[in-house]
């Protein structure tokens, strides 16, 4: 079924958290979602926006309109494809965010709640074989994942990114239970000498040094908001007041972000927020999974590389695998046969076709989607 924009249909969403490929069109052209997006090209053509790189877990919250977004399971550092947007003229400042579970954390231990870098440990300690990790899936991507550790994984990422632009950037963490992010080191290329922040004592956090006992005895080392530059501070502030909002409009916010169990996996090459573009479909927090595929474009030409497209596969396998509520998934890039084909590779995957088999009542959908606006969408059979 194929949903231009003049045939959208204005009947009622079901209760039943099921919705049409209209219900997806209507939303993304409703009044808010146009505001959002205009919003967004303001703050881009100013140079205004930050960039921030994160986990694709559901519970992670952003200043929506902001921000460009960017995630993937544990985050990732640079890739080439990234390399326009870490400098591109609209961008004022970066952030490396990973996250972890503030109501689990124990003095002497490094944070934990990522699934993905719970999967990197458990990887570390049984020691998969290479024929286990040659098979495309989960396993193989979490393979490069630098560390298990969330804190010196957003440090070295961070890192990496500032040697690659004059922008500052920031390396955080979020507790993905009160939603709070929290300053871990700042950097800036000074002429190729990269100027750090931080009160991470990085002796201890080498591979072969590596010893959580110090690096937490005293609870996780975070940047003081005072010592912050001022472009970081406006960031803190943006997040501090979108919780706050949230916990006026959720009073069991915290419940909420406690298990993650999303509705939807958005797997997309769209830089603009998921829940900003789809503002009443995915309003609720904690009710999408989104994995980002990069795009690169040269002179006017945009092109998918087919290794990012593999990469972006392997970490649907988790949200499939792992959540219950999982019954949606929408693909979307600029064009609606790349959309398919990245479809057709995905329900090739073994752990894809048991998942269409246990879930009956499952959707996926593909679009075609420009500047953030859906030009086209249909049901993928």
């Amino acid at each position: 079924m194929n949903i231009e924009v003049d045939s959208i249909s204005h009947e009622p969403k079901s209760e039943q958290r099921v919705y049409t490929p209209e219900d997806f069109v209507r939303d993304n052209h409703s009044l808010l979602a146009d505001q959002n997006r205009n919003t967004f090209s303001s703050l881009r053509n100013n140079g205004e926006l930050f960039l921030i790189t994160r986990c694709s877990d559901a519970r992670g919250n952003i200043p929506e309109l902001n921000c460009i977004d960017i995630s993937n399971i544990a985050t990732d550092g640079p890739q080439q494809p990234y390399q326009n947007l870490i400098i591109g003229a609209g961008v004022k400042a970066i952030m490396e965010m990973t996250h972890f579970d503030g109501e689990k954390f124990r003095l002497g231990q490094h944070p934990t709640g990522c699934g993905g870098l719970e999967a990197k440990q458990l990887q570390l300690l049984e020691a998969p074989s290479e024929k286990d990790m040659k098979k495309f899936g989960l396993p193989r991507y979490v393979e490069a994942i630098k560390s298990p550790d969330p804190v010196v994984l957003a440090y070295y990422n961070a890192q990496s990114i500032a040697s690659h632009t004059t922008k500052p950037v920031m390396a955080a963490i979020q507790d993905h239970v009160s939603g709070i992010i929290y300053p871990l080191a700042t950097f800036q290329n000074d002429d190729g000498e990269i100027i750090s922040r931080t009160k991470l004592p990085t002796r201890y956090m080498f591979q072969d040094q590596y010893d959580q006992r110090v690096i937490y005895k005293e609870g996780i080392p975070i940047l003081s908001y005072n010592n912050l530059p001022e472009v970081f501070k406006e960031f803190l502030d943006l997040n501090q007041k979108q919780i706050s909002d949230l916990e006026l409009k959720y009073s069991n916010l915290h419940e909420i972000l406690r298990v993650q169990n999303p509705h939807f996996v958005i797997v997309t090459t769209e830089k603009m927020n998921a829940r900003a573009r789809f503002p009443e479909i995915l309003k609720e927090p904690g009710s999408y999974f989104q994995v980002h595929i990069p795009r690169d474009k040269q002179e006017q030409i945009i092109s998918i590389d087919p290794k990012t497209i593999e990469t972006a596969l392997e970490q649907i396998q988790y949200p499939i695998e792992h959540f219950s509520k999982v019954d949606t998934i929408l693909i979307e890039t600029s064009d609606l046969a790349q959309s398919k084909k990245i479809g057709s590779a995905l329900i090739r995957a073994t752990w894809m076709q048991n998942w269409q088999k246990k879930r009956q009542n499952h959707q996926i959908f593909t679009a075609e989607s420009r500047v953030g606006k859906i030009v086209r969408l249909e049901e993928f059979k």
